[in-house]
């Protein structure tokens, strides 16, 4: 006799804010999942706690969604008092690209540059970020922070580092990706800019999307649209 499977329930993708034809499918995906699951009494007998985990899973997501209305993009802007909820800001912010909002002279090191270098190349900068390139192609970032612990904490070792030492795999977006998109990725990393390259198969530099010039040009475009 083979042992059964347990039974997990499909995920269900909802919007940030449920109405009643959300939580009803909710619903009816987890009561289907419950009736197949009691329909077989010796799944039962070996996770009777499935039940209870499939209510609690309800409750948390209708509670989160209840009382957490923004995710981490809109929530930014909703703290700036740009509410992205309505319709008309939410589509203008995919509507715009990075293109629209990218800095074009932001200073950026080799990968042979040396500390010293990168020190003085972050007292140019208006990002916390410095991109660090290889024959025109980003290699990575170097943050503020990276500089300052390497310079208190590496000693005689820090001489001998160069900017691919410290330089981290970050990730990009494209002249064609929205401002949506660039927020989402910013985001996602916790990271105040984000570098814009060609593609990213190629990766070649062009300039860096900041979460200051994002909203500039969003307000911008947004007092043209009132």
């Amino acid at each position: 006799m083979s042992r059964p499977s347990v039974i997990t329930p499909p995920v269900v993708a909802t919007p940030l804010r449920p109405g009643a034809a959300d939580l009803r499918v909710v619903w009816a995906t987890v009561r289907a999942s419950l009736l197949r699951y009691a329909s077989n009494p010796i799944m039962m007998l070996r996770s009777p706690i499935v039940p209870a985990l499939m209510l609690v899973t309800v409750l948390s997501l209708y509670v989160s969604r209840r009382f957490v209305p923004y995710g981490l993009y809109d929530g930014w802007l909703e703290r700036r008092g740009e509410h992205l909820a309505h319709g008309a800001d939410r589509r203008l912010l995919e509507r715009m690209r990075a293109a629209d909002a990218m800095a074009h002279d932001a200073p950026t090191v080799d990968v042979s540059a040396t500390l010293a270098t990168i020190a003085a190349t972050a007292t140019r900068a208006r990002h916390s970020t410095i991109p660090v390139l290889e024959d025109g192609r980003l290699a990575g970032l170097i943050a503020y922070e990276d500089i300052r612990d390497t310079l208190l904490h590496r000693g005689e070792l820090a001489a001998v580092l160069l900017a691919a030492d410290l330089a981290t795999p970050v990730d990009v977006v494209t002249p064609g990706d929205s401002l949506r998109v660039a927020l989402s990725r910013m985001n996602a990393r916790a990271v105040d800019a984000i570098p814009v390259v060609d593609s990213e198969q190629h990766r070649r530099y062009l300039g860096v999307l900041s979460r200051a010039d994002l909203l500039a040009a969003y307000e911008r475009e947004l007092a043209h649209e009132v």
